[in-house]
């Protein structure tokens, strides 16, 4: 096994919503906005999304970074799409509870991922 070294200052993330309602959800094929610090690393490539059910945190599912519509991506800032073509797993049900984190990938090692704290949200379907 091979130890990586995780920046001292990693990402931290402090809200999600959809940026109609404002609520704490993320919504398929809408526009999601998620804001906190440090959301741009230093030798990292931002590569996608982790949601693992508060229910049973063995239920996982990661939305890789083409799956994703990046809108924006800023220090403080990320708004995504989550694109139509997404196949949403049948545990992951309109109101479900999920933790959030953001994966990334050191630029010269393309088969390792590192994700960030988690964000506890909801998932919605309704568009």
């Amino acid at each position: 096994m091979e130890k990586i070294n995780v920046p001292k200052k990693w990402p931290d993330i402090s809200t999600i919503c959809d940026n109609k309602t404002k609520d704490n959800v993320i919504r398929k094929n809408y526009a999601n906005q998620l804001t906190g610090k440090l959301l741009i690393v230093p030798s990292y490539e931002f590569d996608g999304l982790s949601f693992t059910s508060k229910a049973d945190t063995i239920l996982s599912i990661v939305i890789e970074k083409g799956d994703l519509d990046i809108i924006s991506h800023k220090e403080k800032e990320i708004i995504f799409n989550i694109r139509q073509t997404f196949k949403v797993p049948s545990w992951l049900t309109e109101g479900a509870e999920i933790y959030v984190k953001l994966r990334y990938k050191p630029q010269e090692k393309k088969d390792i991922y590192i994700e960030s704290e988690h964000f506890e949200s909801r998932w919605s379907c309704i568009e």
